[in-house]
């Protein structure tokens, strides 16, 4: 369940090591909702699922063509389906949501698939960057290229209003329904460890807390990420993080994996973009991101958790 000449999953791939995965470990499949064509977006949960208990969430693939973050995304289910941090997992959840985007996945499989495999894509089905369609400084524009734009054509379309997606209102349902304390996004590339602010150029009130959470996990690495605010990669708008910060408290982390992948070597690297941002061989990249990114389970228990 590979797509032809890629080291990634399909769709139904991914769909099936989710249901794998919950089959060995126990762990819960939960039904968020569907996209805007009408694909299921599931999410795994580890730890019995009571929303009184604290919980951890890792989410990925907000953009069509980052499989390297589902990948991860499902790295991390696969080692705590292992037993990885089971013993924090009487007193919290661990939840991974592999695929916030099966439309985008799906688009990007057909395009590799296809043809000269060639692939190019952010967007869901509607056309809408999703990582720009959240409510926090929806129509603020922080004089970035790379901002929210309410221009259709735009590759960072944000769209009609906030949460005008199927998607975003999902996740946003999703969210407010649960206990979330800490969150970890999975996007590439850039090779840091982002925390809000990431709409404006000022330290957001948990600060130091977040770089604290970012550093951890960076030590943690074989070679480890920069460490910084969002703002300092990129001024945007409208994301998933800033949103999950500002307006639900929770400690929001973006992990934005590797760098930019073309090499000398690989000339499959050469001309098409999916591999620009997504590693040819990802195996050496998870093994650098995932168990550091799994100190943040014993983070979010000796934080919140009592004893």
């Amino acid at each position: 369940m590979f797509i032809r000449d890629t080291a990634y999953k399909t769709l139904r791939g991914v769909e099936a090591e989710i249901d794998a995965l919950a089959a060995r470990s126990g762990a819960e499949i939960a039904l968020l909702g569907e996209s805007t064509e009408g694909r299921p977006i599931r999410a795994l949960c580890f730890g019995g699922g009571d929303y009184r208990k604290p919980e951890l969430l890792y989410y990925a693939l907000e953009h069509s063509m980052e499989y390297i973050g589902a990948e991860a995304a499902l790295d991390a289910a696969r080692r705590l389906a292992d037993g990885e941090c089971s013993e924090f997992l009487d007193k919290m959840n661990a939840w991974v949501l592999p695929v916030f985007n099966p439309d985008g996945y799906a688009r990007v499989e057909k395009q590799l698939s296809s043809g000269l495999g060639l692939a190019f894509a952010r967007k869901n089905a509607s056309g809408v960057d999703l990582n720009r369609n959240f409510p926090v400084a929806f129509y603020h524009f922080p004089g970035s290229v790379f901002a929210g734009s309410p221009l259709k054509f735009s590759p960072h379309y944000r769209g009609a209003e906030p949460c005008s997606e199927q998607e975003t209102r999902v996740f946003r349902d999703f969210i407010l329904g649960r206990n979330f304390k800490i969150s970890l996004a999975f996007h590439c590339f850039g090779a840091s460890i982002l925390y809000p602010y990431f709409y404006k150029k000022s330290k957001c009130g948990a600060h130091d807390t977040l770089a604290a959470l970012a550093g951890k996990i960076s030590f943690a690495q074989r070679s480890p990420y920069s460490v910084k605010p969002g703002h300092k990669l990129y001024l945007t708008n409208g994301s998933s993080a800033d949103w999950l910060y500002d307006e639900q408290g929770i400690l929001a982390l973006v992990m934005e994996i590797g760098k930019l992948g073309v090499k000398a070597d690989r000339p499959e690297s050469w001309i098409n973009p999916f591999f620009w941002f997504n590693p040819v061989d990802p195996r050496e990249e998870l093994d650098n991101i995932v168990p550091a990114s799994l100190k943040l389970v014993e983070e979010t228990a000796s934080r919140f958790c009592g004893d």
